[in-house]
């Protein structure tokens, strides 16, 4: 019996932070590339989805897939706003979640839209006060570090020497 009781008073006490944690914030603000893109590209690009398996067996498609995002299901974004008892929405559809698959980290660009231009668009939507207890993610750098992968392939091809020498 006291077991129980010591066990079940611990088990409270682990709760309330949890519980504290998962209220305390208002909303939660995504900017990034396809790893958190909830949809923005699905709809930018008029609900073109990649066809599965992908042609040419490149495994890096331009369309989102069927789900409308970058994964068979939810992208990690969705999940932890959901988590949360928030929400990760696409901001094309007024959400909170301005990520687009493809984005890279600047310049300021359109399509798709950087993350520089994703935070330039949530100032112009939302400032210049914005929410103080709401959570702000920035996840990118994975098309930089493609692109620059692709500049080394296309400039050294397999020479180690020209490959440590941009290294």
């Amino acid at each position: 019996m006291k077991r129980s009781v010591l066990v079940s008073v611990v088990a409270f006490a682990l709760l309330i932070p949890l519980s504290a944690a998962r209220g305390g914030y208002s909303s939660l603000f995504v900017f990034g590339d396809s790893l958190s893109d909830s949809g923005n590209n699905f709809l930018a690009l008029q609900r073109q989805v990649t066809p599965v398996p992908i042609p040419g067996n490149s495994f890096i498609p331009f369309f989102p897939y069927a789900s409308g995002h970058y994964t068979n299901d939810q992208v990690w974004a969705q999940i932890v706003a959901t988590s949360l008892d928030l929400s990760a929405t696409p901001s094309l559809l007024g959400g909170t979640d301005y990520a687009f698959g493809g984005a890279t980290t600047g310049p300021l660009n359109t399509i798709p839209p950087s993350l520089e231009t994703q935070v330039a668009l949530f100032l112009s939507q939302r400032g210049p006060t914005i929410p103080g207890d709401a959570l702000y993610v920035v996840e990118g750098g994975g098309e930089n570090a493609r692109n620059a992968l692709d500049s080394i392939n296309s400039s050294c091809g397999i020479n180690p020497v020209c490959i440590n020498g941009i290294i």
